[in-house]
């Protein structure tokens, strides 16, 4: 997906009227508004992406320290 922003921005700096050709496609007023609206929606997969990622990750450390809660426990009643 990185590579295929690098690309299209790459495309629109090197034909600017591409972008005021498919705004007016879509029925944007300007291809710098295009561009802006279409930035917006990146930027909320990026922090939709990042959130999942971090929820998965504070699973993940619960279950350690879980786990390791209970074989501790376990150990201190064997050596009781």
């Amino acid at each position: 997906m990185l590579t295929f922003l690098i690309l299209a921005a790459i495309v629109f700096v090197v034909w600017p009227d591409l972008t005021q050709n498919l705004a007016k496609f879509l029925g944007v007023g300007r291809g710098a508004d295009l561009v802006f609206y279409i930035s917006i929606l990146i930027f909320w997969f990026v922090v939709l992406k990042l959130y999942s990622r971090v929820r998965s990750l504070e699973q993940k450390l619960t279950e350690t320290i879980r786990k390791n809660a209970i074989e501790k426990v376990e150990k201190e009643k064997k050596n009781v």
